[in-house]
């Protein structure tokens, strides 16, 4: 495990967090609001958000006190959502973005991140689900680029 990892599981111990990357000279913070894609076959799922709401917000409220930005690894839509209106700067990866979160970004200013391939692959069910997600991403970009939308 990545000695540098804080898992946060309640919004003080988030504000903690927070103040111990800052302490130790973080340029940003990033949050894990979805997981799915890090390789733990048990205990995360794509699906789940990560963080609440309220963590986010703590997170991003105590980060932009201090100058810092927020990116948010978000894979799935729940957790994009939490990440979009706690008022993260980017979302990163984003793959099930769709027409109605891209609309709520651009009125908030969310950056989107985009990543197209995730660093692991562990069977052939994440490979199909990644291909679909890729393939889904996309289309979204050639729309997103036809509507004018830049990234």
């Amino acid at each position: 495990m990545d000695p540098e990892l804080v898992i946060l599981w309640w919004w003080e111990v988030a504000l903690k967090g927070v103040r111990e990357q800052i302490f130790k000279g973080a340029e940003v913070i990033k949050v894990s609001a979805t997981g799915g894609v890090y390789g733990r076959i048990e205990g995360e799922q794509v699906g789940h958000a990560e963080l609440s709401l309220e963590e986010q917000e703590v997170i991003r409220k105590e980060a932009h006190r201090f100058g810092l930005k927020v990116a948010s690894h978000a894979i799935g839509r729940d957790g994009i959502l939490n990440s979009i209106l706690a008022g993260v700067d980017t979302i990163e990866h984003g793959h099930f973005l769709d027409d109605e979160l891209a609309s709520l970004m651009e009125e908030r200013n969310t950056a989107w991140i985009r990543f197209y391939l995730v660093k692991y692959i562990f069977n052939i069910n994440t490979l199909q689900i990644e291909l679909t997600v890729l393939n889904s991403t996309y289309q979204r970009i050639l729309k997103f680029q036809k509507d004018g939308v830049s990234e």
